[in-house]
């Protein structure tokens, strides 16, 4: 580990604002606002695919797309069927049989709830026509239970008015619906959050409303916390802190990590966005929530998938508390990605690597390539604030065709091997959660210029989970 750059990440906490976690990405293409959509991992080909939703401006344009993100960018599918346009649907990945499944959702034009269940392939969507369903729903949850390969959907607004909210559990093997009948549930609910727990072989969901007229305290939202075990609910007994009460926030499952995270939402009673992130971790019939302090955009009715190739939560739209609809694409872990580009030496040009992102209790590796082999030696440059279109060091320095892509704040030997190559190890230490950096490999290359130097390109980096 050096401790010089872990003293130096340190220090950069008191001018760094520890504001990362949730990151603002700019992919090449990207579906309009939206809220109320349905998104799901598709646990193979390493994307999420999300469906419908409600965007625009006013009453909003009812959507039919199915787009899917690599954690790049946006593809907008093109299925030969699909859905129609609808919002407050949800929709789940069944790993066992490669499909995602989708039920229910209200119909555009202030139509009431859909009681159909839809699956993709990844190509194409198909109606399915089981003997039985849960009839017409929107504002339920689902999860997909991975140990018994069963899609879990619970609650849900039926529509029409009054509101009769569901307290019925279903099931679903990809040949039809089943009730359940445990003896104790959540209670009659609406737009709560639900993902399953692979860790601990439980569906888990939080949160909701009660919008029965009839049932008191009418429209209260919930801050219990339960666990579906798929035989029976159980509350779970929350030590210390919890999420407070919300309805329409999201929760995914990281699988890496072994906790769910739960973000966004809004209170019944004054319609207020929230702007806070919980993780959840569970033993057994006990749990403790604990909040990241990692603001980001308020907002309920988004969408929210974990890619576990990327380590990174996916949330895409939603809409703020004055009705503002949102249409970008954050992530939620730590990240890394290459900054600008590096100037030729003797043997090539340089090129620094990151094996990984930064996260916290870990080691992070970076590697350096195609330095000049007779001196195999380098210096990391570390930066707290990056130069937009970089400095040319030309004209200061002696390296034309070199630039500076970050303030040179501080500087460090690189261990190095043979055939110019380095591993470079620190451990993140969680006070600098959501720092950012980026760094650079400045190259011993005595011939290639007067200042016998020359750079790689960057690696700008977050500090994260």
């Amino acid at each position: 580990m050096n401790t010089r750059f872990l003293a130096a990440i340190v220090g950069a906490v008191a001018t760094s604002t520890a504001v990362a976690q949730w990151t603002l990405m700019s992919p090449a293409t990207s579906p309009g606002t939206r809220m109320g959509a349905a998104m799901a991992t598709d646990a193979f080909g390493g994307r999420v695919v999300m469906f419908g939703g409600v965007g625009g401006t006013s009453l909003g344009t009812y959507s039919d797309e199915t787009w899917s993100y690599d954690g790049t960018t946006w593809t907008l599918l093109s299925p030969t069927q699909r859905p129609a346009a609808r919002l407050h649907m949800d929709m789940v990945f069944d790993s066992s049989r490669g499909v995602f499944v989708l039920y229910g959702g209200q119909s555009s034009g202030g139509g009431g709830a859909l009681n159909e269940t839809w699956e993709f392939n990844g190509v194409d969507w198909t109606q399915r026509f089981p003997a039985t369903n849960p009839g017409n729903l929107c504002l339920h949850a689902m999860a997909f239970d991975s140990v018994r390969n069963k899609v879990v959907l619970f609650g849900g607004y039926p529509g029409g008015f009054p509101a009769i909210d569901s307290n019925r559990t279903w099931e679903y093997d990809g040949t039809n619906w089943t009730q359940r009948f445990p003896a104790t549930n959540p209670g009659a609910h609406e737009a709560m959050s639900m993902c399953f727990d692979s860790a601990a072989g439980r569906t888990i969901l939080f949160g909701g409303v009660d919008a029965t007229p009839s049932a008191p305290p009418n429209l209260v939202d919930n801050d219990k916390t339960w666990s579906w075990d798929g035989t029976n609910w159980t509350e779970l007994s929350i030590a210390g802190t919890r999420p407070p009460r919300r309805e329409r926030a999201k929760m995914a499952f990281d699988s890496v990590r072994g906790v769910s995270v739960l973000t966004g939402g809004m209170h019944y009673s004054n319609g207020a966005a929230k702007n806070d992130t919980w993780e959840l971790f569970q033993n057994g019939a006990a749990g403790v929530w604990l909040q990241v302090v990692t603001p980001t955009v308020g907002r309920y009715s988004s969408t929210l998938a974990f890619l576990p190739a990327e380590r990174h939560l996916v949330q895409f739209g939603g809409v703020t508390g004055s009705n503002h609809w949102l249409g970008d694409t954050r992530e939620y872990g730590a990240q890394v990605a290459t900054l600008g580009a590096g100037c030729a030496g003797t043997n090539g040009v340089p090129a620094l690597t990151a094996l990984d992102a930064p996260r916290i209790s870990q080691s992070w590796s970076l590697g350096i390539a195609n330095m000049n082999p007779a001196f195999n030696f380098a210096i990391i440059v570390i930066g707290f604030t990056p130069i937009p279109g970089g400095l040319d060091l030309g004209p200061a320095l002696g390296m034309p065709g070199c630039t500076g892509w970050q303030t040179p704040d501080q500087f460090y030997t690189a261990p190095t091997g043979a055939g110019g190559s380095t591993i470079w190890s620190i451990a993140p230490v969680p006070d600098v959660l959501g720092v950012t950096f980026s760094g650079q490999a400045l190259c011993y290359d005595p011939t290639v210029n007067s200042f016998g130097w020359t750079v790689s390109n960057a690696i700008a980096a977050t500090i994260g989970y």
